[in-house]
């Protein structure tokens, strides 16, 4: 029978795997979607640190600019 194993601990192994792979000492997701999601995110990764990056609006526009079109893709 398979073992249980919580979630987080899951999460975490796949993230440290992820980055010892690629010499990556620190990985993280930066999914806009989990901003609503900092107070569940900290009680299953007590120890994660969270950054908060501020751009420039006019950065991000010629950013988005440059995206290719797509379902679901801002377009200008």
């Amino acid at each position: 029978p398979l073992a249980q194993v919580p979630y987080s601990h899951f999460v975490s192994v796949a993230f440290d795997l992820y980055g010892e792979a690629r010499g990556i000492r620190r990985v993280g997701e930066k999914a806009p979607q989990y901003l609503r999601r900092l107070r569940v995110l900290n009680g299953l990764f007590p120890e994660t640190r969270f950054v908060h990056i501020i751009r420039d609006g006019r950065d991000v526009a010629l950013s988005v600019s440059e995206w290719r079109k797509g379902p679901g893709v801002a377009r200008h």
